[in-house]
């Protein structure tokens, strides 16, 4: 059974300031200059064409990565990276899920006592 990953890799409100410098850096676009001027599929179309040198690709691709092979020092780093890009309502989801956890861990506990 292949598990699907439902959990969000970008928000355009949290990563505003990534995908503005990422249109200036890739297309030398300012989008606050071009706010009500810009259609919307004109938007979607560069945003989807930001190439893997711009910063927010760059956060998508630490959101993202797989840390299962990785070890040490490479592991800590990428896990900080993570943690550190992480959007807020991931965060909240995983936050709700290791209480969750723990309260199950709590409850197993108790009944071996």
């Amino acid at each position: 059974s292949s598990e699907i990953n439902t959990q969000k890799l970008f928000s355009y409100t949290q990563d505003a300031g990534a995908i503005y410098a990422s249109f200036k850096q890739q297309y030398n676009i300012d989008l606050i200059a071009e706010q009500g001027k810009m259609h919307w599929d004109v938007f979607k179309a560069l945003f989807d064409g930001l190439d893997e040198n711009t910063y927010f690709r760059r956060i998508l691709d630490i959101r993202r990565k797989d840390v299962s092979d990785l070890q040490g020092k490479e592991l800590t780093s990428a896990i900080e990276a993570q943690n550190y890009y992480e959007l807020d309502e991931n965060k909240t989801v995983e936050a709700q899920e290791a209480k969750v956890a723990s309260f199950a861990d709590s409850l197993k506990a108790l009944a071996q006592s």
